[in-house]
């Protein structure tokens, strides 16, 4: 396991024992605030993956506190019928919600199907979000497998299996 990985494994159990119960009076609103939330993002031509992938996972998903930005966010609460906090259209501004949110130390986690094969005229608005899940250690997954890795972590993490 490589060092980022087994800091981010370490740093998510801390969270889930501060959760729990075990958890010092100085950090615990941070983290529970953390622990709880993800983010929910696709580019239009990987909406319908998002929306079968959220079905499929719809239980461990409905656990957190979930933003998605615009048309992706409503998609999610109309056909999977998820608590979904909706912020602006990606290109609108969404993108950069996101990534405030993750300066702000509120995000878990990000599930970002992105379109590879298609230029996106906020390419810049991704880069930075990228660059600042990175930057403060969140974890982001591109592509539906990698999402399934992710959620199959979080399940596990939420059984208390980690």
């Amino acid at each position: 396991m490589s060092s980022a990985s087994r800091e981010w494994k370490e740093e998510i159990i801390i969270d889930y024992d501060i959760i729990k119960g075990n958890r010092s009076q100085n950090n615990f609103n941070i983290l529970e605030e953390k622990m709880m939330n993800g983010a929910m993002i696709a580019h239009d031509n990987m909406k319908d993956d998002l929306v079968r992938f959220a079905r499929e996972h719809k239980e461990v998903l409905e656990q957190f506190y979930l933003y998605a930005t615009g048309t992706t966010g409503q998609r999610l609460i109309d056909e999977t019928q998820l608590d979904i906090h909706r912020l602006q259209s990606g290109p609108l501004g969404g993108d950069q919600q996101i990534g405030a949110l993750i300066a702000e130390d509120k995000l878990s986690f990000v599930i970002f199907l992105r379109d590879p094969l298609t230029s996106q005229p906020h390419e810049p608005d991704v880069q930075a979000l990228l660059r600042l899940c990175d930057v403060h250690k969140i974890p982001i997954a591109t592509n539906t497998t990698t999402a399934k890795i992710m959620v199959h972590y979080l399940e596990e993490l939420l059984l208390g299996e980690v």
